[in-house]
């Protein structure tokens, strides 16, 4: 079963797949698989992950390329909001709103 935990920075890391990784071709290296076609997201990364399991080595290199792709997305996710956040001044106070001459 795929599990995802966080560290304490908020990052992810991913568990339960590595009974994956023996069916992965010797010289696998994800920055060549392409995964333009699907969303980086959680969603897709267990549908991968369900069809790895029972499919081919095509399903197998996909969902480890997917996986890759989701923790870097992650990191940068964590990394972003780990940045001090910028406050602005409110657009509109009472101080802007002139008073209208009723007369």
């Amino acid at each position: 079963m795929l599990k995802t935990y966080y560290r304490e920075d908020g990052t992810p890391f991913i568990k339960g797949d590595s009974h994956l990784k023996e069916k992965l071709p010797e010289g696998y290296d994800a920055s060549t698989i392409n995964i333009s076609d699907i969303r980086v997201d959680a969603h897709n990364l267990a549908i991968l992950f369900d069809k790895a399991n029972y499919a081919g080595v095509y399903y197998v290199e996909r969902y480890f390329a997917l996986k890759d792709a989701f923790e870097r997305q992650q990191v940068l996710i964590a990394e972003e909001n780990a940045k001090p956040k910028e406050s602005h001044a409110p657009a509109i106070t009472s101080q802007s709103i002139k008073p209208v001459n009723a007369n």
